[in-house]
């Protein structure tokens, strides 16, 4: 006699969502095809994909965690039982499987929006997000990457459509799919540099470390960056830049690499300025991009301004570290400042 738990499923026109007897709780399931997993994993290290999968257990597990620096669904689901609080990290109700899949038996995200990237990209005619609400969202954004650092983990795909809402402003992280371990020193015992593992994550909101594929990183630095390039987009509405590449994005170039936030405008951002303005060698359409930054930059606190400024920088050893983020002017503000 086979026994099972029947989930219902659902559509709200826009998601597909299910229910769970007797509760009636609504979960989320993430379904893992586990033939294609393999071979996608096993081209990685040159191995032959097994034939059959009927039964994943743990020495496969096992054996495919650690594959490269690539997307590992068996990484997601080991992180979700090693970490996931359902506070700070999504936790997983259960993993099944049968013989061709695995299925991820997840809380459902809610609100109208369900995600923090359909939130802070609705429609232009929406109201903003309100600043003291902005701040709380940073905030749980903050202490989940306290939490993960706490844990030795390295996000590496800060971005945020992987942030849902599991209640009214309360976020958790999904996702955890390409978060490697951080190295610890032998003899300290202190986090060191993360080995170079190639581009990855999501171009406009990848420090610029990552872009250029450094031989070593600060992987906390580099979550850290993603996180206020999310600060950033919150308050505004608009992305901050498209891609961390000076010659390829002017946002990037005036207000990284030339420091545009600070608070007198200095010697490098004259001088982009006066490139992209001159009426010889100059560019319109990037005066105008700018122009219109300028504008919708408006809207940004001096606190949040000078935020930006100490953490937007290229080198990663000049940027506030995360602790000093935590204790930053904008994160600590009263509400009725706001």
């Amino acid at each position: 006699m086979w026994s099972g738990i029947c989930y219902t499923r659902i559509s709200d026109g826009e998601s597909v969502f299910y229910q769970a007897p007797p509760l009636g709780e609504c979960v989320a399931i993430k379904m893992i095809n586990k033939k294609v997993v393999d071979q996608y994993l096993k081209r990685r290290i040159n191995a032959t994909p097994q034939d059959e999968l009927r039964n994943v257990g743990n020495d496969y597990i096992s054996e495919v965690i650690n594959i490269g620096a690539c997307e590992n669904p068996y990484k997601e689901m080991s992180r979700m039982l090693e970490i996931g609080d359902n506070k700070h990290v999504l936790g997983c109700h259960e993993f099944l499987q049968d013989d061709k899949h695995i299925y991820m038996i997840l809380p459902h995200a809610c609100g109208p929006f369900y995600s923090l990237d359909k939130y802070i990209y609705k429609t232009p005619s929406e109201d903003p997000i309100p600043v003291a609400e902005v701040q709380n969202l940073f905030k749980q954004i903050l202490n989940i990457l306290a939490y993960l650092e706490e844990r030795g983990i390295h996000y590496r795909d800060v971005s945020p459509d992987n942030f849902i809402f599991l209640g009214p402003n309360h976020l958790v992280a999904t996702d955890l799919a390409m978060s490697v371990r951080i190295p610890l020193d032998d003899s300290s015992s202190q986090r060191t540099l993360i080995r170079g593992m190639g581009m990855f994550g999501t171009c406009a909101f990848m420090a610029p470390e990552i872009y250029r594929n450094f031989r070593k990183f600060d992987g906390v630095a580099a979550d850290l960056w993603s996180a206020v390039v999310i600060l950033y987009s919150m308050l505004t509405g608009i992305p901050f830049y498209r891609r961390p590449d000076p010659m390829q994005d002017v946002s990037y170039r005036y207000y990284v690499v030339a420091e545009g936030f600070a608070p007198i405008a200095g010697e490098i951002a004259q001088d982009v300025l006066e490139e992209i303005s001159d009426p010889d060698i100059g560019d319109p359409f990037l005066q105008a991009e700018l122009a219109a930054k300028e504008r919708i930059n408006e809207v940004i606190p001096p606190d949040a301004r000078k935020l930006f400024y100490n953490v937007f920088r290229v080198n990663a050893r000049e940027r506030w570290t995360l602790a000093q983020v935590m204790e930053s002017d904008f994160v600590n503000r009263r509400q009725d400042q706001s």
